[in-house]
C-alpha cells in the first residue's frame, strides 16, 4: 500500500492506506513538511535507504495550465465504452475499466512509513462484461463495505495505465500491502513494522542481508512474476512500470483474458499502478489521469456528497480550471446484456 502524497498544507498528512483489492482500509498520521504549490517525493537508488529517511529525492510541480477535464456525458461513454470493448480473444481490445475504490485522490509515496507496508502502490481492481460481475444479479460486483469511503473512489484513464502507470496485475486479490516492489513481488519477510527494515516498506534485498534494495530481477521480486514460471493464477502479471525505469512487455491484459474463462466471476481481481509515476502524470495533466471520480449509491446514501468533495479536493491539489465529473456507478445495469453501469446526472454538475 502506498504510504504518502504530501500535499496538505499543513505540516502533519493524514493518511489513508488502501486495502487489498483497491479500498482504503487504514488511517494513520505521518510527520511531513510540505506546501501546497509542490509535492515532494522520493526515488530509489542503487545503494539501501539510509534510515529513517531517503537519500535522492525530487520535487514535482503543480501544472500551471491543466487541460479542461472532460464533460460527464463524453467521460461516462469513455468509460463504458471501454469497459464493453474488452474482448478475451484479443490482445490489443480494452481491459476494461480500472478503478480504485478510496474516499480521496491522494496518492500516497514517499512522505513516511506506516505499518511496514508496501510504498507507492495504488491499487484498485479493473471491472469488464467478463470480470467483476455479479453472477446473480448479472450488475457490476461492486461491495467493498457499506461505508461511503467504500462506495467512491476514481477512475484512470486506461491509455496512461497501458503505457506508462501498469506496474502489474494479480488475478485475485494479490494481498499487495505486504509485497517488496511497491506490491509487484513475493511477499515480505519482515514484520509489518516501520523498525523492520524486512518489511515490504524498505524495499530491500534479503539475499544481500538488507544492504541493497531488490531490483527487477531480484528473486523475491520476479520470482512471483509469470516470467519465472509462476502458478498463472497465483503469481502476478507484469505492466510496463513493473519496475522503473522500464518500460518492459504489458502483460496485464492476459490476467484478464485468463479471468474470464474462470468461474466465480464476482471475485475480485487487483491491478497495481506505479505511483511515483502516476505523480509525475498528474503533474502534467491531471484530468487526463483522472477524468472522473466515482460513487455507488446502492452501498451507501453519503456517496454522492463524498464524490462531490473528493472532485472539489482533486480540483485544488492539481489547480485545474473545473472539477472533473462524478460518475455514478449503477450496479443495477446488467453488463452481460449491454447495460451501461457509468451515468453521468445533470445534477451532478459542480459549479466551483
Amino acid at each position: 500500500m502506498q504510504q504518502s502524497l504530501i500535499v496538505a498544507a499543513t505540516a502533519t498528512a493524514m493518511v489513508t492506506l488502501s486495502g487489498c483489492g483497491g479500498v482504503d482500509s487504514t488511517t494513520g498520521t505521518t510527520s511531513t513538511t510540505s506546501t501546497t504549490s509542490s509535492i515532494t517525493t522520493t526515488t530509489g537508488s542503487t545503494t539501501p535507504k539510509s534510515f529513517p529517511t531517503t537519500t535522492s529525492w525530487f520535487t514535482t510541480k503543480k501544472p500551471e495550465n491543466p487541460s479542461e477535464p472532460l464533460t460527464g456525458d463524453d467521460v461516462a461513454k469513455l468509460m463504458n465504452d471501454e469497459f464493453h470493448a474488452f474482448d478475451s480473444n484479443d490482445p490489443a481490445s480494452s481491459y476494461g475499466v480500472f478503478l480504485r475504490a478510496t474516499e480521496r485522490t491522494t496518492v500516497f509515496c514517499h512522505g513516511g512509513c506506516y505499518q511496514g507496508q508496501a510504498d507507492c502502490r495504488v491499487s484498485g481492481s479493473v471491472f469488464n462484461p467478463e470480470v467483476m460481475v455479479n453472477e446473480t444479479t448479472g450488475g457490476l460486483s461492486f461491495s467493498f463495505g457499506p461505508k461511503a469511503g467504500y462506495a467512491t473512489g476514481y477512475f484512470v484513464n486506461r491509455t496512461e495505465v497501458d503505457t506508462v502507470l501498469g506496474k502489474c496485475a494479480w488475478a485475485y486479490d494479490g494481498g499487495t500491502d505486504n509485497r517488496y516492489n511497491s506490491g509487484c513481488g513475493c511477499r515480505a519477510v519482515g514484520k509489518n513494522l516501520c523498525s523492520d527494515h524486512a518489511s515490504a516498506y524498505w524495499n530491500l534485498d534479503p539475499d544481500t542481508g538488507y544492504t541493497t534494495f531488490l531490483n527487477g530481477t531480484s528473486k523475491n521480486v520476479s520470482g512471483c512474476s509469470l516470467d519465472d514460471g509462476g502458478d498463472i493464477g497465483i503469481n502476478f502479471y507484469k505492466g510496463p512500470a513493473y519496475y522503473q525505469p522500464g518500460p518492459v512487455s504489458n502483460q496485464m491484459h492476459q490476467m484478464l483474458e485468463w479471468r474470464s474463462k474462470q468461474n466465480n466471476k464476482g471475485l475480485w481481481n487487483e491491478m497495481v499502478l506505479d505511483g511515483e509515476a502516476m505523480l509525475e502524470r498528474l503533474s502534467v495533466d491531471p484530468a487526463k489521469v483522472i477524468p472522473a471520480i466515482i460513487y455507488v449509491p446502492s452501498l451507501s446514501p453519503d456517496a454522492k456528497a463524498k464524490a462531490q468533495e473528493m472532485a472539489q479536493d482533486m480540483q485544488e491539489t492539481w489547480n485545474l480550471p473545473s472539477p472533473v465529473p462524478i460518475i455514478k456507478v449503477d450496479t443495477t445495469a446488467k453488463v452481460g446484456e449491454g447495460g451501461n453501469p457509468f451515468v453521468f446526472e445533470t445534477s451532478n454538475i459542480l459549479n466551483v
